[in-house]
């Protein structure tokens, strides 16, 4: 056992505020990010305010850092929220991070979806060439659809691959998917914090 997983992080979800927009965007345009993401286009300054102003109100985006211990180290995002169902999407803005993120991000996009949303479909797309989240997608069981084609900007194309979640079947699932992973992994999950979003600390 490594260092890193001797000390287990306490994993913490929290609404974004206007002091944190510009890390934000400093990650979003790392090539690393961009490469990832359906709109691959740098954003400006302008931009990422534009952007932030246009949430205030806007009852179908969440938007919130993901972070570890007292470091925040990435972004999750729920858009086309409806009463029912949302996508979720993420990125992470630090490299150096706990091995085991990929699967306390996951665990933590199903229970903030499940607990503070409260809805009953959790939709994720990944692009094809992008193949760690599918793969932890479909660990965590989800369903997998027809694919769908997505243009950029530039007019390239590239397959979407289609996942959706029954969240009324996660607290089912939970400690069965959870007694599939490292053990390290399922100590760290007990530690995943979700603030509420109509309070920002």
């Amino acid at each position: 056992m490594t260092t890193a997983e001797r000390h287990l992080p306490r994993t913490w979800l929290t609404p974004i505020s206007a002091a944190d927009i510009e890390k934000l965007r400093l990650w979003r345009n790392l090539p690393r990010v961009r490469t990832n993401s359906f709109d691959q286009c740098e954003i400006s300054s302008d931009e990422q305010q534009r952007w932030f102003a246009g949430l205030t109100g806007d009852s179908s985006r969440r938007y919130l850092l993901f972070g570890q211990n007292d470091k925040a180290i990435g972004c999750l995002s729920f858009t086309a929220i409806t009463a029912t169902s949302a996508h979720w999407g993420c990125y992470l803005g630090e490299e150096q991070v706990w091995p085991g993120t990929g699967l306390l991000i996951e665990i933590a996009a199903l229970d903030y979806a499940e607990q503070m949303l409260g809805l009953a479909t959790l939709h994720a797309e990944v692009l094809a060439h992008n193949p760690g989240p599918a793969k932890v997608h479909r660990l965590f069981g989800y369903t997998e659809g027809e694919p769908r084609l997505h243009r950029f900007a530039d007019g390239r194309e590239e397959q979407v691959l289609c996942f959706s979640y029954p969240l009324g079947h996660w607290t089912i699932r939970r400690p069965r998917v959870l007694a599939s992973l490292p053990a390290s992994v399922q100590e760290a999950a007990d530690q995943i914090y979700l603030q509420p979003f109509t309070s920002r600390g």
